[in-house]
């Protein structure tokens, strides 16, 4: 970990397995920046943040990629924006050299924004027609009043349309400063050579301290639904409740409470849909936030067993709050949890992101290595405590569907 002389905190952790490095800096904006009026300009950003340098055209930096086998890509979630890298070891002070060239330049063709709106618009316009995400984009926006984890990342067409090339590259300005990002480099590198590229680099970044609305504890003071009536031969459910912090130590709990829940193994499947046959598909749903997540469930059914699935999910999470979990089921979810996180980390990329992110959310940069001992430390008398924590609070009710 490495404090650079330009501001940023650098971290590299140095693997030798394949002749690979991954780069991935992140910067506090997305979704969580926007404001009602400017909805979905972090979702926009990151749709053309690869699309030129001050020097090159689209077309030419992509050729020069293309070139070097590397593949520079940008992101923009509820809570941060950023650019992430792959490319091969040899290649490394070119790779570097243009992955910063895309991070620092300012320049944006209009052209290549108005195609991106293009297809923004489209994608937007065709939601109506998807009733799965008509129920989730509900479920946010009363899970989430008065927030912008409310917000639909790719916006409205009243926010999406009147977006300029100024617009898009003052956001990335406002938020793209040296004491509002991180950087992470995983892989087999030339650590000094890259310290010392990075460093001069970032040097021409924007100065600036991090610019981060602040927002109260996420609470819900009552119960409250929606019921969206379409004409789809299929009915969906999004039920929870407000959820934890990334800091918040009880996650790894509601971890393997949603493990316990998901899968074919899983509580969920066994008695909606294998024993009720209530569910085209059913799920548990996991969110944690700066602010605060949510937690709960999402299925899919026929319109006349929308009562009963809704009453089957209640009593499920009722069940947690009162019967302790068994030592085998408890094992298995655990083992469950930690096979997959283990295997979500064979990728350089995948160490990078959980690192990065992390650390943006004031953790220590080896907590993914410690969540394992936190896994198994879990016992079912936390399971019970935090179910109650959680089920008993306020519940956001979401359907979409023909009546039943």
């Amino acid at each position: 970990k490495i404090k650079l002389k330009s501001g940023p905190e650098l971290l590299i952790y140095e693997t030798n397995d394949v002749p690979l490095f991954h780069v991935q800096l992140a910067a506090l904006g997305g979704t969580r920046q926007e404001v009602d009026s400017n909805m979905g300009i972090g979702s926009m950003l990151s749709n053309v943040w690869v699309s030129g340098t001050n020097e090159l055209s689209e077309a030419e930096l992509h050729e020069k990629l293309e070139n070097i086998s590397t593949s520079i890509s940008a992101f923009s979630g509820r809570n941060t924006m950023g650019l992430k890298m792959t490319s091969l070891s040899k290649n490394q002070d070119e790779a570097l050299d243009l992955y910063f060239d895309v991070l620092l330049t300012n320049r944006l063709e209009k052209s290549v924004l108005e195609r991106e709106k293009l297809q923004t618009l489209i994608s937007i316009k065709n939601r109506v027609d998807n009733p799965s995400h008509l129920a989730s984009q509900k479920f946010m926006e009363m899970m989430f009043p008065s927030h912008p984890y409310s917000f639909d990342l790719e916006g409205k067409i009243s926010t999406v349309t009147p977006i300029t090339v100024e617009d898009v590259l003052n956001f990335k300005k406002k938020h793209l400063v040296d004491q509002n990002i991180k950087i992470v480099l995983v892989g087999a590198i030339d650590k000094k050579k890259a310290i010392k590229l990075i460093e001069s680099r970032l040097a021409k970044m924007e100065k600036g301290e991090s610019f981060v609305r602040s927002y109260p504890p996420l609470h819900l003071e009552s119960n409250v639904e929606s019921h969206q009536i379409t004409d789809k031969e299929q009915t969906h459910v999004f039920i929870g409740y407000t959820g934890l912090t990334y800091t918040d130590p009880e996650k790894y709990v509601l971890s393997i409470i949603s493990s316990i829940l998901s899968g074919q193994g899983g509580r969920l499947f066994l008695e909606l849909r294998d024993k009720e046959s209530l569910a085209y598909s059913v799920s548990p749903l996991h969110m944690e936030g700066i602010d605060g997540g949510y937690f709960g469930a999402y299925i899919a059914c026929s319109p006349e067993k929308t009562d009963k699935a809704i009453q089957m999910l209640r009593e499920e999470f009722n069940k947690l709050c009162k019967i302790k979990v068994d030592k085998d089921e408890l094992h298995r979810a655990k083992m469950s949890l930690i096979g997959r996180h283990d295997i979500s980390l064979q990728k350089n990329s995948s160490i990078a992101t959980t690192i990065l992110f992390d650390r943006m959310y004031g953790l220590s940069e080896t907590e993914y290595i410690l969540s394992k001992d936190k896994i198994k430390a879990v016992t079912a008398e936390q399971i019970i405590e935090t179910a109650n924590k959680i089920f008993t609070r306020a519940e956001v009710l979401s359907v979409v569907g023909k009546k039943s």
